[in-house]
């Protein structure tokens, strides 16, 4: 039995004893974990309800999704193996011509403490006036959460696929960071802030040509829960198109 089959009879049982905490972690393969059975097995699976009990499950996480505030997050954050899913879950998106028009930096540990640095630096450089108490504040950005994950968006000139559709697809990996992130029990808030922006930062990440921040997902456990905010009724953002030629 391989290792893909032997997690689907795992959830099955789990699910048969009412062990739903177990159940509802969402059966994963990697490249070394797929057999020819995979599919079958996960068939068999629906007939114990565990497929239906995930899709039910993933709809109530994107029903109640809601982004915890970066000074609301704290330790502990996703593991390496956490955070290796995460992104490989961020790089599942929509991708015309699969360009890969986006990659991701991550800030942890000392490194966010150093790059804490880097935005004092340049927010005095900008600031005739800057204030200790503000920059203290800079300095200490990146500590608000323990992991934080710069998503980069890399347009590739010259291909037949529409920079505006290249963009779509880096905002899209930045959604399914906070989804992921959410699914694996953690907080997140997708932000940019003004250092998104700053020439002084973005040289000090690297970027070049035509490279952007689409944001800095800031990842952590949160210490608040959210309160629900109102969102659009659907009657103000839907419309249906009628062929003008009927009527």
């Amino acid at each position: 039995m391989c290792l893909a089959t032997r997690k689907l009879a795992l959830e099955r049982i789990a699910f048969k004893q009412g062990r739903f905490g177990v159940a509802r972690k969402l059966i994963s393969f990697s490249a070394t974990e797929h057999c020819s059975n995979a599919r079958f097995e996960i068939g068999k699976a629906a007939q114990y309800g565990v497929v239906s009990f995930m899709l039910n499950n993933t709809l109530e996480l994107l029903l109640a999704r809601r982004s915890v505030v970066a000074n609301k997050l704290g330790e502990p954050g996703p593991d390496s193996g956490q955070l290796q899913q995460i992104l490989t879950i961020a790089a599942r998106v929509p991708d015309h011509k699969k360009l890969n028009p986006w990659r991701f930096i991550i800030f942890q540990g000392e490194a966010r403490k150093d790059f804490g640095e880097v935005l004092a630096k340049a927010f005095e450089a900008s600031d005739d006036d800057p204030s200790p108490a503000r920059r203290e504040t800079e300095a200490n950005r990146f500590m608000r959460a323990p992991i934080v994950v710069a998503v980069i968006c890399h347009l590739i000139e010259g291909s037949v696929v529409p920079e505006w559709e290249q963009i779509l697809s880096t905002g899209a990996a930045c959604q399914n960071l906070l989804i992921a992130a959410n699914a694996s029990g953690f907080s997140a808030q997708w932000i940019t802030e003004w250092y998104a922006y700053d020439e002084t930062v973005c040289s000090a990440l690297g970027l070049e040509g035509s490279e952007r921040v689409a944001g800095f997902i800031y990842i952590g456990t949160g210490q608040e829960q959210p309160s629900e905010r109102d969102r659009p009724e659907l009657k103000d953002i839907v419309t249906y198109w009628n062929s003008p030629i009927k009527n």
